[in-house]
């Protein structure tokens, strides 16, 4: 008999998770609570499967990872269009210098 978490119940099997985080298909119990600690017993010929912390961590990290590449590819092709369609240099500014300061730049002039 083995000791672990229950994960999932199904009627002809139920998923438990073992302390060194084995996950194993196992007989079904009755009157068993997710998450409650069991003794049970596995079903015959299944294979173990191990899912780490440090697993599930390297599969977020990698999709973080792309998630970041796209957003900086994007931000070098979108910021320097931002800054070269529609630009033109301004005919005049004006400085006000109040407590607060005030500058107002003029892109051309209204007749």
């Amino acid at each position: 008999m083995y000791k672990g978490i229950v994960m999932e119940q199904h009627e002809d099997y139920m998923i438990v998770m073992s302390r060194d985080g084995l996950f194993q298909m196992a007989l079904p119990m009755k009157n068993v609570k997710l998450g409650s600690e069991v003794y049970y017993q596995p079903l015959p010929n299944q294979k173990k499967v191990k899912a780490s912390l440090l697993d599930n961590f390297r599969r977020y990290i990698s999709v973080e990872a792309g998630v970041m590449t796209l957003v900086f590819l994007v931000a070098l092709l979108v910021i320097p269009m931002y800054f070269t369609v529609g630009s033109s240099s301004p005919y005049a500014y004006v400085n006000v210098d109040i407590n607060p300061s005030i500058q107002i730049e003029l892109d051309n002039v209204i007749h």
